[in-house]
């Protein structure tokens, strides 16, 4: 009986020494994250990794990094928390990079339908940023001290933000997704620059972009 309690005990070392540890990997279909306790911005830097599956990328958010030229050996996934994560989005890829004009990253959320979209958005808007900051529909205030776009379309949302004080990426990213949605009506369009206030957006009879001048709308 001793003996075969050795051989049993004996085994079960074997085993587990030279069985190989769990090996860590990340998929883009593993990255949204749904939490009810978390800041908004905190991150865990141990987890943000190349890209290894680029390919797996959808060809709107490789068009839209083509037109940025962003490199795809440049890339790595984020794992930072928005408050938008909270509201189920069906998927969701953060992805940053980092240029000659410094540190930038994009946001993409795509959600069932338009009333998913708006509901994370209005509850983005009331609690943005770590201090959970309220902002309003249409509404000049801050947002964030670095440049900053958002666009909100039926189903989708993306958010851009670099250390660059330049629209000229967001230019190229708002050609982009016109030339990949031609038929898209944007809901909501917004952007700041750097250490400024919001400036919201609308598609003019030209088809060019328009400033809208109103503000403090609730609809």
């Amino acid at each position: 009986m001793k003996w075969s309690l050795f051989y049993l005990l004996a085994g079960v070392l074997l085993v587990s020494c030279s069985a190989e540890p769990p090996k860590e990997t990340v998929r883009l279909d593993e990255i949204i994250k749904r939490s009810d306790t978390y800041r908004e911005g905190q991150s865990d830097t141990s987890v943000v990794r190349e890209v290894q599956d680029y390919d797996r990328l959808s060809a709107s958010l490789k068009n839209l990094l083509d037109s940025l030229q962003v490199k795809p050996g440049d890339l790595r996934l984020l794992d930072t928390l928005l408050f938008a994560d909270r509201f189920g989005a069906d998927t969701t890829v953060k992805l940053r990079w980092t240029g000659q004009s410094g540190e930038s990253s994009l946001y993409y959320w795509e959600f069932a339908d338009s009333n998913k979209v708006k509901n994370a958005f209005f509850n983005w808007l009331d609690c943005f940023g770590p201090d959970c900051t309220s902002h309003r529909l249409y509404e000049n205030s801050r947002l964030d001290k670095r440049f900053t776009a958002i666009w909100v379309g039926s189903q989708s949302m993306y958010l851009f933000q670099t250390q660059d004080n330049s629209r000229f990426s967001a230019d190229a990213i708002e050609q982009c997704l016109k030339s990949l949605s031609p038929d898209e009506l944007w809901l909501y369009r917004v952007r700041q620059p750097a250490r400024s206030t919001m400036r919201w957006y609308e598609t003019g009879e030209d088809g060019k972009l328009k400033l809208i001048q109103k503000k403090h709308e609730n609809s």
